[in-house]
């Protein structure tokens, strides 16, 4: 008699994500390379190549997800009176993606990734950051339309808000702890990054 074994179907794009977004929510310091943490999966070369066209688009593929994910609050129907709500909203999602997720290991990698393969800092930057202030400054245009905030060069606006969040949180040795492990202390560190952007650039007189 032939006994045949089960053949495991190949791991989905999504699965994939998952499994490395989970070993990156883990993983310390050292980790600074794709290979290396796509080692501690269960996932073959040969699936992400099949799903992806190698390491690096997973790579990209996986920050741009999570660019989506944080800039999902902002939309382009934004008024007065949900401005700043929909600034906290933003700022929260980003806070917790650098607190909660796989984020700081993404950036982490793609540092020490871009020396060794040409154009994959761009292909990151325009995926990642670059999309994400991008999607900000649009919807901080949009409330400059609507008499909402005043009249200033959007792009600018939003490098400054980015700026404020990221004050703390940019290194990923040294995130704080508070902010890692306690939602209201960035609930608090969002509300105050907000309050700033408001107040500064109205001059302090007719906050957003």
């Amino acid at each position: 008699m032939n006994l045949k074994l089960a053949v495991s179907p190949p791991p989905t794009r999504v699965a994939i994500m998952e499994q490395l977004a989970g070993v990156l929510r883990d993983a310390d310091a050292s980790t600074t390379n794709i290979e290396s943490a796509l080692a501690r999966t269960n996932v073959s070369k040969e699936a992400v190549t099949a799903e992806f066209g190698g390491s690096r688009q997973l790579l990209v593929a996986m920050v741009a997800q999570l660019s989506e994910s944080m800039s999902a609050p902002l939309t382009d129907d934004s008024s007065r009176s949900e401005l700043r709500e929909r600034l906290l909203a933003f700022g929260q999602r980003v806070m917790d993606s650098y607190a909660t997720s796989h984020l700081r290991g993404l950036y982490r990698i793609a540092v020490t990734e871009a020396i060794r393969h040409t154009g994959l800092g761009r292909d990151f930057y325009e995926v990642g950051p670059g999309r994400l202030s991008q999607r900000l400054a649009d919807f901080l245009q949009v409330a400059q339309a609507e008499g909402a905030l005043r009249a200033a060069d959007p792009h600018l606006l939003a490098s400054h808000f980015l700026a404020l969040l990221r004050a703390n949180v940019e290194s990923a040795n040294t995130f704080p702890h508070e902010l890692a492990t306690n939602p209201v202390a960035r609930a608090v560190y969002v509300r105050n990054a907000v309050e700033l952007f408001c107040e500064g650039i109205d001059g302090g007189t007719a906050p957003c």
